[in-house]
């Protein structure tokens, strides 16, 4: 396995070969697109339809998955990151990447990293730049401000990020210095 993820009781694994496995509770619509079921007892391969997938993450419940194209995608039941009126998908919803600070004015940037708490989701892009959603128990979010976040939303943090963990109602960031 290339990677691992689970922040409550849905788990994610991703294998060398870009496919994504999951196991654990299904009860916010985590794995409807395999089963009715609301557990899985052992991995199940997970066919996304989004091509060789690079990195996953698996929230309270929220999956997010960034496949070969750079294209993030989420599903489950929460603040998806598509605005008020997505709250739930069985299946991948791609967020568009100019959310994530892509554009033709920016070809270069890709998302290098998915984050998930139990509540909150983040990217890190390959500028270092930190972009996070989802509810914002105790001000976790770092907005500065009590409401939650429907849309990816950069964050203003003084260096480049490295190493993103998102907890229940808290986030940390290592950063290094801009050079």
């Amino acid at each position: 396995m290339r990677k691992i993820s689970c922040r409550a009781d849905c788990v994610l694994a991703l294998n060398d070969k870009g496919e994504v496995f999951g196991w654990g509770n299904s009860e916010y619509s985590q794995f409807r697109m395999i089963t009715e079921e609301q557990q899985l007892h052992t991995p199940t391969h997970i066919p996304l339809g989004i091509g060789k997938v690079k990195d996953i993450a698996s929230g309270g419940t929220i999956c997010l998955a960034l496949n070969e194209d750079g294209d993030v995608y989420v599903w489950g039941y929460g603040i998806l990151g598509k605005g008020p009126n997505l709250n739930t998908a069985i299946k991948p919803e791609k967020i568009p990447p100019a959310l994530f600070g892509i554009s033709p004015f920016s070809p270069d940037i890709k998302i290098t990293s998915l984050h998930a708490g139990l509540g909150h989701q983040a990217v890190v892009n390959s500028s270092g730049d930190l972009y996070i959603w989802g509810q914002n128990r105790e001000r976790c979010l770092g907005l500065g401000e009590h409401g939650n976040q429907f849309f990816p939303l950069k964050i203003a943090i003084p260096g480049r990020v490295k190493e993103v963990s998102l907890g229940v109602d808290h986030s940390a960031v290592i950063a290094s210095a801009w050079t």
